[in-house]
């Protein structure tokens, strides 16, 4: 996105060293990046941080979900707090974000017609094959498959919505 010409980018991840690092190179390069250390496993969190970003950019066009964790274990030997980690991070991580976004997007003028920003979830082909070990990764990702069919623009108070037949 830096390349193409995005004016900025956000950076929000729970692993602070590896976030000042990542940072520090894309500023390197001379690029305008913030980041933001927080866990957005936690709406109160997620949507702290999202503001946090918005306050340093001053604005936010596209959101791109690209959080996600990926242990790798037997089916039978996937526990109970396996699962849940798993959920926070990859579902309910991207839908705070995605509620922190909607909030935000809703909430100033149009960029074009009818859109008032871009929400882009990255998921994996994991969604519709999953590997021996990896199963509740692989159910999170198809989750993230589903929310692509959200209307998200109805849902907020926007015309239209983000399904392939209507994005633009």
């Amino acid at each position: 996105m830096l390349a193409d010409g995005a004016h900025g980018i956000a950076l929000i991840d729970k692993n602070g060293p590896l976030l000042s690092e990542t940072v520090a190179s894309l500023k390197n390069e001379g690029h305008r990046v913030v980041g933001v250390e927080s866990d957005i496993t936690r709406a109160d969190l997620a949507k702290v941080a999202f503001q946090n970003a918005l306050n340093e950019l001053g604005r936010v066009d596209c959101l791109i979900n690209s959080a996600a964790i990926y242990p790798r274990k037997p089916l039978l030997e996937i526990s109970d707090d396996d699962w849940d980690l798993e959920n926070a991070v990859n579902i309910k991580g991207t839908y705070h974000m995605m509620v922190a976004a909607i909030e935000h997007m809703r909430s100033r003028p149009k960029v074009e017609a009818h859109v008032a920003g871009r929400i882009v979830n990255i998921t994996s082909v994991d969604a519709f094959k999953a590997h021996p070990q990896n199963a509740h990764y692989a159910a999170t990702k198809a989750t993230l498959v589903s929310l692509r069919f959200w209307p998200v623009g109805q849902s907020a108070g926007l015309p239209g919505d983000c399904s392939p037949a209507t994005a633009r």
